[in-house]
């Protein structure tokens, strides 16, 4: 496991109706190899962990029901960014609390808008 960046990172998910969360802050973001290509985790379970009613809640909240309709992801911090652009990702995988990971497939990177499809 090679760890990119234990703070705050700024990665925006997208859904299939082009709606997103902008108010999420991901920690322990690590890129695992693995035989099939490597492994993007994302850990987003610190907000399962406490509620504080805030609009970073009610983001999280929409992440957890809607996990299911997840389009995309958006990379917007530069550290994790240049990391996906030198490795071969070939899943992401989302932390929502201590027993659930949402897994993703991906299927293409767009190095000018740091999105993972």
């Amino acid at each position: 496991m090679s760890t990119i960046k234990k703070g705050d990172s700024s990665i925006n998910v997208v859904f299939k109706d082009d709606s997103y969360t902008n108010k999420l802050w991901a920690r322990n973001i690590t890129i695992d190899p693995t035989p099939n290509g490597d492994v993007l985790s994302i850990d987003y379970s610190h907000y399962s962990k406490r509620k504080r009613g805030n609009l970073e809640d009610s983001d999280f909240e929409r992440l957890v029901k809607t996990s299911d309709s997840i389009s995309h992801i958006q990379i917007t911090d530069d550290t994790v960014d240049n990391a996906v652009k030198n490795a071969d990702i070939k899943e992401v995988k989302i932390k929502l609390s201590d027993t659930s990971t949402v897994a993703l497939p991906v299927s293409n990177y767009d190095v000018a808008g740091g999105l993972l499809k």
